[in-house]
């Protein structure tokens, strides 16, 4: 919790769980958060990576090595996104090119 709240994107989700935020939900329904603090630090997390991950899927640095480490760390449904994002992206350029 004390890494995530300090710089989510440093954690590599992935060595913690696969499934990092489904397992996240479910600690959230087992065990009394009265402040809210598990749900708030694992938004935020949520929040500051999905960033990230927009950033790299469009961005060719990500691709080129820069943000390898940040990518091999990204738990399945970020994986998902990073998809998600990256082949929107090429589908975009390829429709602007037919455009031309």
């Amino acid at each position: 919790m004390n890494a995530l709240k300090a710089n989510p994107l440093s954690v590599n989700l992935r060595d913690l769980a696969t499934h990092f935020y489904a397992l996240g939900e479910r600690m959230v329904n087992l065990v009394e958060d009265a402040e809210g603090e598990l749900v708030d630090t694992l938004s935020d997390t949520f929040r500051q990576r999905v960033i990230e991950i927009a950033d790299h899927a469009v961005n060719p640095r990500g691709a080129l090595g820069e943000g390898t480490e940040f990518l091999m760390g990204l738990e399945e449904s970020e994986r998902q996104i990073f998809r998600a994002a990256h082949e929107s992206t090429k589908s975009m350029k390829g429709w602007r090119a037919e455009r031309k």
